[in-house]
């Protein structure tokens, strides 16, 4: 399993940590390099859907989506 460092801002992250659950998209680059990014956040089984429901997605130059998932909040925080 390879690791990526998750980025939210600190203002996304004042919001986030009173929701219950975030979306966390991850990009790889090609030449390998991997980025996780918190794209949505809200109740756990609407965020949850959102990221099982296919969608088109704008993407960062250079870069793939590997995919995404809801989080739990409170596993962020562990």
């Amino acid at each position: 399993m390879t690791e990526c460092r998750l980025e939210i801002s600190e203002s996304d992250w004042c919001d986030i940590r009173h929701c219950e659950a975030v979306i966390v998209r991850e990009y790889e680059s090609k030449d390998g390099q991997r980025l996780a990014r918190a794209v949505a956040w809200g109740d756990y089984d609407e965020m949850k859907e959102q990221a099982e429901t296919p969608m088109m997605f704008v993407v960062p130059v250079g870069f793939h989506i590997i995919g995404q998932q809801a989080i739990r909040v409170d596993v962020l925080l562990r």
